[in-house]
C-alpha cells in the first residue's frame, strides 16, 4: 500500500530475500528497490542470482516463502484489488509506521504464562531501537543484561574459533525470533556476536522491565526458570538418549539452577527474607540461641 514507507518496504523484502538465498548458499547481494507506482499501490523489485539454472524454482519458491513470513510479522499484506467505503471522513494514515509491540511479544514462548494485562504493560515498557547493515548489536563475552525481539532485518550470528577472532556463522534471527534470553534474566555473559545483515529494527527488554513485573507478580520467576530449562536442555543431544523420568529430574535440577541464579540477579526477592528476619521478636531470637548453646554442649 502507499502508506507504508519506501525504505521500510525495501528494508523488510532485503531482508527476506537474504534468508531465503541463504538456503542455497547464494553470497552475491540481491537488491530490493521500489520500481513505479500503479493504481493498487507501490510496486517494487527483487533482483537475485541464480547459481544454477535448474534450481531456480526452488530458489524463487524458498525466497518467496521467507519475503511472505517476513512482511507478515511486520504486519504487511501485499496489496490486491479492493475497495473501501466510508461512512464518515477517512481517517489519516501515520506514515511512520512502528511494528506491533503486543503482536510481537505473543510470539515469545518464554512469555506465553503472562495473562493480557502484564503483557501489554511489559510490551509497552520495551524500547524500539534500529540497527543499520553492519551494527553489532551483541558481542560474544560481553556482559548483558537484555534480550532482543526481531520486528523487521536478518541478524547474524558468530561465535569465535579458538582464541582467535575469526567468527564462524552458526545461525541467523529472523523477524519474530528473539535472543538474550539468559543475559536478560541471569545476567550470564553473551555466548556469541550477532550482526544486523540488513538494517534492522528489534525490542529491547531490559533488567528493569522485568524487575518490575517480578516485583507485581513474584510467582512468575518460578515458572519463567522451568520454561527456560525446558527451553535450554532440549537441544543438548545428551537429553534425546535419556528415559522420560531421566529427562524430567534433569529440567527440575536445572530449573532450581536458573532459580537461583535469576533471585541472585535481580535481588529484588531477597529483601523479603530480611524483612522478615527484621520483625523477628528480640525475645524469641534469644530464646533460640539458648538453645542453640544447649545443643551444642550436649554434643560436646
Amino acid at each position: 500500500d502507499f502508506d507504508v514507507p519506501i525504505d521500510r518496504a525495501e528494508r523488510i523484502l532485503l531482508a527476506g530475500m537474504k534468508h531465503g538465498l541463504s538456503q542455497f548458499g547464494v553470497t552475491a547481494a540481491p537488491i530490493a528497490r521500489v520500481r513505479l507506482p500503479n493504481e493498487r499501490g507501490m510496486e517494487y523489485v527483487m533482483v537475485y542470482t541464480v547459481p544454477e539454472y535448474r534450481f531456480r524454482g526452488r530458489l524463487r519458491a524458498a525466497i518467496m516463502r521467507s519475503v511472505m513470513h517476513h512482511l507478515k510479522v511486520a504486519g504487511i499484506t501485499p496489496v490486491y484489488p479492493k475497495l473501501n467505503l466510508y461512512s464518515a471522513d477517512m481517517p489519516k494514515l501515520d506514515p511512520e509506521q512502528v511494528p506491533d509491540s503486543y503482536g510481537l511479544l505473543k510470539r515469545v514462548p518464554l512469555f506465553a504464562i503472562l495473562d493480557e494485562a502484564d503483557m501489554r504493560d511489559l510490551a509497552e515498557r520495551m524500547t524500539l531501537q534500529l540497527f543499520s547493515a553492519g551494527d553489532v548489536i551483541v558481542e560474544q563475552g560481553e556482559p548483558g543484561a537484555s534480550m532482543y525481539i526481531v520486528a523487521e532485518g536478518l541478524l547474524y550470528v558468530y561465535i569465535r574459533q579458538g582464541d582467535s577472532d575469526d567468527l564462524l556463522k552458526v545461525a541467523d534471527f529472523i523477524p519474530g525470533q528473539f535472543m538474550g534470553e539468559m543475559a536478560l534474566l541471569t545476567g550470564e555473559a553473551r555466548s556469541a556476536t550477532v550482526k544486523a545483515e540488513t538494517d534492522t529494527l528489534v525490542y529491547e527488554i531490559v533488567k528493569e522491565d522485568m524487575d518490575a513485573l517480578f516485583k507485581k507478580r513474584p510467582e512468575i520467576v518460578e515458572h519463567l526458570s522451568q520454561i527456560m530449562a525446558q527451553r535450554l536442555l532440549e537441544r543438548e543431544e545428551f537429553m534425546q538418549n535419556l528415559p522420560t523420568e531421566q529427562q524430567e529430574e534433569e529440567v527440575k535440577n536445572f530449573a532450581s539452577q536458573l532459580l537461583t541464579r535469576m533471585r541472585n540477579f535481580f535481588g529484588s526477592f531477597r529483601h523479603t527474607r530480611v524483612a522478615d528476619q527484621e520483625n523477628v521478636d528480640p525475645a524469641r531470637e534469644q530464646d533460640e540461641e539458648v538453645l542453640v548453646e544447649q545443643d551444642d554442649s550436649h554434643t560436646s
